[in-house]
């Protein structure tokens, strides 16, 4: 059981955790949840971006398939 200050126990009778440790753990828990959401912000950021490159290499390739197409059909046509 936990000490009496000023009337308010130091420590939560039920569990032996002070008043600081409930603070500390929940100014943690807030900092990690805040941490996660950056995190997963960055994510979604990154993965914005290489969608945009993967559409950019995609249309590349299409272009370059379209220019092959008719390099071989002028080839064929010179025989």
């Amino acid at each position: 059981m936990g000490s009496q200050t000023q009337g308010i126990p130091a420590t939560s009778p039920d569990t032996g955790i002070g008043l600081c440790d409930e603070a500390a753990s929940s100014s943690l828990a807030s900092r990690v949840a805040q941490e996660g959401s950056t995190v997963l912000d960055q994510s979604v950021a990154e993965r914005k971006q290489l969608r945009e490159i993967l559409e950019q290499v995609q249309r590349a390739r299409e272009h370059s398939s379209t220019e092959l197409a008719q390099l071989r059909k002028q080839m064929n046509l010179l025989g």
